[in-house]
C-alpha cells in the first residue's frame, strides 16, 4: 500500500541508488551471481562500524534500546546457535536471479460513513536482480491508477533481509526450545527462533516457528516491539500464520496448490487483517491477497485486493547452474 499512496502523490518510497546489483552482469549463472554478490553487496549490506553488536551483549548502539531481560532461575539458557535462513526456503531466493513476477492490487478508501471515496489500481513488476548469503534484492516498477490518470513511478530498488523480508541490520539471532504446532490435525515440531533487529527508529523481536520440511517453512511469526519498560509477555504488534495448505487456486488456466496464511498487524488506531495465499511455483510466493485495514471501531477504512498477473522463472540461469 506504500507504493500506491507513494506514486499517488507523486512521491518515491525508496530512494534511487546505484547498487552492486546492477553491474551484474546478466550473463553470469545462479552461482556465480550469488558469489559476485555477495562481495559486491557487503559494502552495502554489512552494518557500519557504529553499528555492529558485540555477539555476547546481543545490544544494539546509540539510541537503539536493549532487549528486556528475562528471568533465568529455573529456565534453560537459550542457545547462542546462529540462525542462517536457507536461501533455498525463502520465497525468493529460491528462484534463480531475474526471475520475476506481475501483480495487480486494487484498493478502495473509504470516508467515516463507510462509503467508498477513493479507488485505485497499481499494475507493478517485482525483479530478483541479486542475492547475498543473508540478503537479496529486489527492483519494482510500479503503475498506478486514480481517477482515470495513470502515474508511472521510478524504477525502486530494495536491499531486504532473508530473516525478516525488512531493510533493517539484524542484531542477533537466538534458539529458543522447539515446540509443536497443529497444521491439518498434524503435529509439526518447529524451531524457535528470536531475531532482533532494527528497522527505521525502533528495535523489534520476531519470533519465528520454522519447519524446514514444511513449506513455507516459517509456519508462524509473531513480531514485538523492544523497548526496556516493555514485559516480555507484550502482546505483539504482528502475528502471521499458516492456517491452511493444499488449497487450490486458478491462476492462468492452471490449478496451484497454496497454503492460506492469516495476519493481523496492530496499530495505534486500530488493525490490518489479511488473508494471503502461497505458492512454491511462484516467485514470491504470493499469488493473491485480502487486505482489510480497520479503524478503532473495528470499521474499514481501506481494503484491497493482489492478484497475480504473470510470473516467470530464470530458465536461463536455472539451466546454467544445473549443467554446471
Amino acid at each position: 500500500m506504500l507504493v500506491i499512496e507513494a506514486l499517488a502523490s507523486g512521491t518515491s518510497v525508496y530512494a534511487r541508488e546505484k547498487l552492486p546489483a546492477e553491474q551484474i552482469s546478466a550473463g553470469l549463472s545462479t552461482t556465480e551471481n550469488r558469489t559476485q554478490a555477495n562481495a559486491e553487496l557487503n559494502s552495502v549490506l554489512a552494518p557500519k562500524s557504529s553499528d555492529k553488536v558485540p555477539s555476547t551483549t546481543m545490544q544494539p548502539t546509540g539510541a537503539r534500546p536493549s532487549e528486556p531481560s528475562t528471568p533465568t532461575s529455573g529456565t534453560p539458557e537459550p542457545s547462542q546457535e546462529q540462525f542462517v535462513y536457507p536461501a533455498e526456503h525463502h520465497l525468493w531466493t529460491h528462484f534463480p536471479i531475474g526471475s520475476w513476477r506481475k501483480i495487480e492490487i486494487t484498493t478502495e478508501t473509504f470516508d467515516d460513513s463507510g462509503k467508498i471515496y477513493g479507488r485505485s489500481v497499481t499494475a507493478q513488476k517485482e525483479t530478483l536482480k541479486a542475492m547475498a548469503d543473508d540478503s537479496y534484492v529486489l527492483e519494482i516498477e510500479a503503475t498506478v491508477e486514480v481517477s482515470g490518470k495513470q502515474i508511472v513511478g521510478p524504477i525502486n530498488t530494495r536491499i531486504l533481509r532473508l530473516l525478516t523480508d525488512r531493510l533493517g541490520v539484524v542484531f542477533s539471532t537466538t534458539r529458543r526450545d522447539d515446540e509443536i504446532i497443529v497444521l491439518n490435525d498434524r503435529p509439526i515440531e518447529c524451531q524457535i527462533w528470536d531475531v532482533l533487529y532494527g528497522e527505521e527508529a525502533q528495535n523489534l523481536r520476531d519470533r519465528i516457528y520454522f519447519a524446514p520440511e514444511k513449506f513455507p517453512y516459517v509456519l508462524r511469526r509473531e513480531t514485538f516491539e523492544v523497548m526496556e519498560n516493555l514485559p516480555v509477555g507484550t502482546t505483539p504488534l504482528d502475528v502471521s500464520s499458516v492456517i491452511a495448505e493444499y488449497v487450490p487456486l486458478l491462476v492462468d488456466n492452471q490449478l496451484l496448490s497454496c497454503v492460506c496464511e492469516k495476519s493481523t498487524r496492530l496499530r495505534d488506531k486500530g488493525s490490518i487483517q489479511s488473508i494471503k495465499m502461497l505458492s512454491p511455483k511462484v516467485p514470491g510466493g504470493e499469488v493473491h491477497t485480502w487486505s482489510t485495514d480497520f479503524n478503532t471501531e473495528a470499521k474499514p477504512n481501506r481494503w484491497s485486493v493482489l492478484k497475480l498477473l504473470e510470473y516467470g522463472v530464470n530458465s536461463t540461469a536455472l539451466e546454467a547452474v544445473e549443467g554446471h
